[in-house]
């Protein structure tokens, strides 16, 4: 059975565990709630070495955790932002206490990179234009009167 266990740290070298066998919607209020973050706060998860979770980019608020987060790992809370008149969120803080310019550097890179990876992924629907109105005249049936079926026999038939 795998393990659903992960440590968190936080602060100055502080740390909790959590359970990942819960939905993530669940899970994240959870890290929010410990961590005195506002609800409404964009937050992912990076291992030590500075690699995403990227979790915040999981559309399906309801997908059970553990298969988004590898168990009996240490990972890191960080805050996610975008600048204002921004497509792409360029703004993350790990939630520790002097992170060090090296895992600063890694999450700022791994961050962007994410995204475009993402983008790059998503297939682009693009819809057909309808016309309104009438159909070409090709896609009609033929427009010239069609001769009446005759009940009963026909002059060939007579003779």
């Amino acid at each position: 059975m795998e393990s659903t266990c992960i440590t968190i740290r936080h602060g100055e070298n502080k740390q909790f565990h959590a359970n990942t066998d819960c939905r993530l919607i669940v899970f994240l209020n959870f890290l929010k709630d410990k961590l005195d973050l506002p609800r409404k706060e964009l937050i992912d998860l990076c291992d030590e070495s500075g690699n995403l979770m990227l979790i915040f980019l999981c559309k399906n608020q309801m997908e059970n955790t553990k298969h988004l987060v590898p168990g009996r790992c240490t990972f890191i809370v960080c805050r996610i932002a975008k600048e204002e008149n921004e497509s792409l969120y360029n703004i993350i803080v790990p939630v520790i206490d002097n992170p060090g310019p090296d895992l600063l550097d890694l999450l700022q890179m791994n961050l962007g990179k994410a995204q475009q990876d993402q983008q790059q992924c998503q297939p682009h629907v693009q819809k057909e234009k309808q016309v309104k109105g009438r159909p070409k005249k090709s896609e009609h049936a033929s427009l010239e009167p069609q001769p009446k079926p005759t009940k009963g026999k026909s002059k060939a038939d007579k003779r």
